[in-house]
């Protein structure tokens, strides 16, 4: 292999790998996050709290949703909201989710997905039901 064949397949390797090492670093014009945790039952409220941090000096529009996925795999949309966030602000939105009392036993999962004009944001957050 030349060297110039060398250049180039470090060069795409780094471009393929950069937006998966922005997103995992969670660089960008903001961040989301998700906490939650703990185990619960059928009836119980799941406590959790969304956060989403401007770490710019502009407004950021940002589109935000949450969505549960299920122990056997499926998803299930939660909310959508949008809102601006304004120059380092940060938004802090504690909140709980009502589980039935015939619901599945398993682990599930809470996804948090912000979405701009060029960027996304997500992080996720696990409870179990017994």
């Amino acid at each position: 292999m030349t060297k110039l064949h060398s250049r180039i397949l470090i060069g795409l390797a780094l471009l393929c790998l950069s937006p998966l090492s922005a997103l995992a670093q969670s660089v960008g014009p903001f961040q989301t996050e998700i906490d939650c945790g703990g185990v619960f039952m059928g009836g119980d409220a799941v406590p959790y709290t969304i956060r989403a941090e401007n770490q710019t000096l502009q407004a950021q529009p940002i589109e935000l949703s949450l969505r549960l996925r299920l122990p056997s795999g499926g998803a299930f949309p939660l909310f959508t909201v949008n809102f601006t966030l304004g120059p380092n602000q940060d938004l802090v939105v504690p909140r709980s989710l009502g589980l039935p009392a015939s619901v599945q036993a398993g682990s599930y999962t809470m996804l948090v997905i912000g979405a701009g004009v060029d960027f996304t944001s997500f992080d996720t957050c696990s409870f179990n039901v017994v």
